[in-house]
């Protein structure tokens, strides 16, 4: 057993008297014991170091906790990036450009147009489409093929968004690139999604027509008032690998395919005479009425 004096292990030797700071000891190397003496021993030179002390090394060890798990989620995203090709090789220069060809709509013509929009009028979320490489469009053809092949190990695995991004997505370098050219013409990014080929952002007209050296013109089309680019945009030829074109210069909407009819039985069939149904009709017609009856919610993960 280890005699005490003054509540200490004989072994600690106390430096207040050598200078050193209160509270600071040295131990000296157990001599050689059992296991059970040893565990004393260590549970002993717990006990005679200060509260500060112990505080002091619990913040310590969670430290290194914290530093160790920030590391594993940093190598966890890393790996969870766009393995796609490094498309963009050059430096960015404004003064060569490209032209994204098929980025104008038909209505953009001279009887339409109406003038040139201010340059302060807000442009929301307007969409970068990106493009991937050859490589990767023809490994994509090739699984959209597969998806719906029932011989296929690949049938109907479909992929998330970010497993998607991972195998046919724009690099992430590449994608960095393409979102400081459009901040350093004052636009907001907004979103990079998951996917990695679409990329949010939004600004002012003036903004768009400094970027894409295109002008934003008001437009009066079959009584509707609309905006749209007037001219194919044009992004330095760096880029241009790498992006497919801006999805929404302008704000025409798709047409309904919808079409109001006063009268459910109508001419003008390829049969004849056209009759009409409203759900209620088709609950009927396949005996589906149960199912609205039971509050069904479609909550069957697999129907055949």
């Amino acid at each position: 057993m280890f005699g005490r004096k003054g509540g200490h292990d004989e072994r600690t030797v106390h430096h207040r008297r050598a200078g050193r700071p209160a509270g600071a000891v040295d131990v000296a190397k157990p001599l050689p014991q059992s296991h059970a003496c040893e565990k004393e021993s260590l549970f002993r030179l717990f006990r005679s170091l200060s509260l500060p002390q112990r505080i002091f090394r619990r913040k310590v060890s969670l430290r290194y906790c914290l530093l160790a798990f920030l590391c594993f989620l940093a190598v966890s995203f890393a790996r969870a990036e766009s393995v796609g090709p490094v498309l963009i090789t050059q430096n960015v220069d404004e003064s060569k450009l490209a032209t994204l060809g098929g980025n104008t709509r038909p209505e953009a013509m001279a009887k339409y147009d109406r003038g040139l929009v201010a340059d302060n009028l807000l442009m929301e979320h307007m969409l970068l489409l990106l493009k991937r490489s050859p490589e990767q469009e023809q490994e994509l053809e090739k699984l959209i093929d597969e998806l719906t092949d029932s011989s296929s190990p690949n049938f109907h695995r479909w992929l998330t968004a970010e497993e998607f991004g991972e195998r046919f997505g724009v690099a992430k370098q590449d994608r960095d690139t393409i979102k400081n050219w459009l901040q350093s013409h004052g636009l907001k990014v907004n979103v990079d999604y998951s996917n990695d080929v679409l990329i949010d952002f939004s600004g002012t007209a003036g903004q768009v027509r400094g970027a894409f050296h295109t002008e934003i013109h008001n437009l009066e089309v079959k009584g509707e008032k609309h905006i749209a680019n007037m001219s194919d945009p044009r992004i330095p030829a760096a880029l241009a690998p790498a992006v497919v074109g801006v999805v929404s210069l302008h704000n025409f909407m798709p047409d309904t395919l919808t079409k109001l009819r006063p009268e459910y039985t109508f001419g003008g069939c390829s049969v004849g005479t056209c009759y009409a149904v409203v759900p209620a009709d088709l609950e009927t017609i396949y005996n589906l009425i149960h199912f609205s009856a039971r509050a069904f919610q479609g909550k069957v993960k697999r129907l055949w």
